[in-house]
């Protein structure tokens, strides 16, 4: 089991984790044993003495490693989870990959115009055009 080393660190059990297309090649070819998984969503188990917005019990998601039953991260990688908010549906990597496409697309001008639909100013208008 890992152990927290630094003031600022938590663990947390790992209940749920997202699989990225980048691991497809290593997940299809496996061996047993082998890890796989990222943004990880689980169960703080232990905080750091510096911790002071997680506590032990709070459901957290996040940009770590899930694919081991227990992790160690720093406090400022956990998003606490609402309560409104099913385990499940709480992994980050589809999340994840959502805003990395779309900061890849530039967004046309006549689907600016569609969006806004004249309730905008020109500025905030032109303040989608960087997509």
């Amino acid at each position: 089991m890992p152990k927290i080393e630094k003031p600022d660190q938590v663990m947390v059990k790992i209940k749920y984790c997202g699989v990225c297309m980048s691991e497809h090649y290593d997940w299809s070819t496996g061996q047993e044993g082998g890890s796989f998984g990222r943004e990880g969503m689980g169960v703080v188990t232990e905080v750091g003495e510096n911790c002071k917005r997680v506590k032990v019990g709070d459901r957290v998601s996040g940009p770590f490693y899930g694919g081991a039953e227990y992790v160690i991260t720093d406090e400022r990688n956990c998003s606490i989870i609402p309560e409104t908010v099913k385990d499940e549906e709480a992994v980050l990597e589809p999340l994840g990959c959502l805003f990395s496409a779309v900061s890849k697309v530039r967004i046309p001008d006549i689907c600016i115009y569609l969006i806004c639909q004249h309730k905008h100013t020109t500025e905030e208008r032109d303040s989608l055009r960087g997509f």
